[in-house]
């Protein structure tokens, strides 16, 4: 099973797989931020946490897409938004920083819903015209083996419905 298929199924027992990969992927983006922070400056940590609140959102799905974007969003108050290591109200600029993220991140969350829906209906409908190739098929050779067999038209339905049984 591949990486995507993992994530892009719904099962409860990969509920918490996807969470928990939020979680990673957060904490690992912040990391990278605060050490990369002294040589890059401020908006490293937004431009870092934002592919992976889209990734998120493009295959774990809203619940998980919507805790990335609050850790992220934590993440930078805590460590990057002076004053840091705390949570009192920011400066305007740096509130205004945050909502700018905070209200992309939400875009890209509901695009990324939205693909994710997208793809779940082709899925189905992917296994839904495979089942139908494959009645097909079983027909097409049912028919096939009354014609070689010289099966009257009479007889049809009832070896039409022996195909089925084999």
């Amino acid at each position: 099973m591949n990486f995507q298929s993992l994530l892009l199924k719904n099962h409860p027992e990969n509920a918490l797989l996807r969470y928990a990969f939020v979680v990673a992927a957060i904490i690992f983006m912040l990391a990278l931020s605060h050490l990369l922070n002294n040589f890059v400056g401020t908006p490293l940590p937004y431009i870092l946490l934002f592919p992976a609140i889209a990734f998120v959102a493009l295959y774990g799905g809203r619940g998980p897409s919507l805790l990335a974007a609050a850790l992220a969003l934590v993440g930078l108050r805590y460590w990057f938004v002076m004053p840091t290591h705390s949570f009192r109200i920011p400066d305007v600029t740096q509130s205004v920083c945050m909502l700018a993220f905070l209200l992309a991140s939400g875009a890209v969350i509901a695009i990324g819903d939205t693909r994710r829906r997208q793809l779940e209906k082709l899925s189905k409908a992917q296994a839904d015209l495979e089942g139908r190739v494959r009645e097909r098929t079983v027909e097409l050779d049912c028919n096939c083996r009354m014609t070689r067999d010289g099966v009257s038209l009479a007889n049809c339905t009832t070896a039409l419905a022996s195909c089925w049984l084999d």
